[in-house]
């Protein structure tokens, strides 16, 4: 049990991050704030982290924790910014 809150908890900073980066890419014109620069290691690092995260956990055992994880990194990523 333990192993499976670790690997969600993982998981999701995992997509947190990748949504963050991605979000720091984007430039935004109708925003009215700033977007932060992004590094090419970073970048880099988050496109590494988003392909592993295809693989990791087993897209056909792990659907339940990859969508759960998928949604509390998108809400983690949101609330970074806020």
């Amino acid at each position: 049990m333990v192993l499976k809150i670790g690997k969600l908890m993982l998981t999701t900073v995992g997509y947190a991050k990748i949504a963050a980066v991605a979000e720091a890419c984007q430039t935004d014109s109708s925003s009215s704030q700033t977007p932060t620069p992004v590094s090419a290691s970073t970048h880099n690092q988050a496109v590494v982290l988003q392909q592993a995260l295809q693989h990791i956990p087993n897209p056909n055992a792990e659907c339940v924790l990859r969508n759960v994880a998928i949604r509390l990194g998108r809400h983690a990523a949101e609330e970074v910014r806020e």
